[in-house]
């Protein structure tokens, strides 16, 4: 983390003698603060977060990573084409990429897949 203190005044500019006199306070008191800034940010996860994916937009992204068309797997599947298009769309989405391929490669880097 880092942190920066600005020193502005109304009346007149700060001289570097008066910065140089103050030096020590200045560093006292960012070193505090950024220390109670800190305190207040959520601990960080070692491992991102992943997308909750439902069974059904597992199944069709496992068939997608076989190399499947959405025509084929809504005939695996016993569902319209669309439905298939609107799971891949919400993969899509979910795993924050732009398109089917995509979301493959990023669901088997994750270990969804």
């Amino acid at each position: 983390m880092c942190s920066i203190i600005s020193l502005a005044r109304k009346h007149c500019p700060i001289s570097p003698l008066e910065l140089y006199e103050h030096f020590g306070y200045m560093f006292y008191a960012t070193s505090h603060l950024s220390e109670l800034f800190a305190r207040t940010l959520p601990p960080q996860s070692l491992k991102p977060r992943q997308p909750h994916l439902s069974p059904r937009e597992l199944e069709v992204l496992q068939l997608s990573a076989g190399g499947k068309t959405a025509y084929e797997i809504s005939k695996i599947l016993s569902l319209s084409e669309r439905t298939v298009n609107y799971h891949v769309q919400n993969v899509i989405e979910k795993l924050n990429v732009c398109n089917k391929i995509s979301a493959v490669i990023a669901a088997a880097r994750a270990g969804i897949i």
